[in-house]
């Protein structure tokens, strides 16, 4: 399913970016100037995708490890306590 929308937006910011080209190049600054706009949008919008991605990433794996963080703390808890338990019961032997 993520590769199917990230098709999707790859030619939403590839349509954006030939309109921008458009908009300028029949705004009379020259097919150059269109071809030099449309590549500039393009690649303004893949940054931007870029960028919110990794911060999406960034915080699935921030919140992956304070749950790993969690767990290790549970386990050490729960050793702690079976072990009080295995000198109480060598004790009472």
């Amino acid at each position: 399913m993520r590769a199917l929308t990230q098709g999707f937006l790859f030619f939403g910011y590839l349509f954006l970016a030939l309109t921008v080209g458009a908009f300028v190049w029949r705004a009379g600054l020259g097919a150059g100037a269109g071809a030099a706009g449309a590549i500039a949008t393009m690649g303004l919008l893949i940054a931007v995708h870029v960028g919110i991605t990794g911060r999406a990433d960034k915080a699935a794996l921030r919140k992956e490890i304070e749950q790993v963080r969690e767990a290790h703390r549970l386990l050490a808890d729960a050793m702690e306590s079976t072990q009080g338990a295995l000198t109480d019961l060598a004790q009472a032997i």
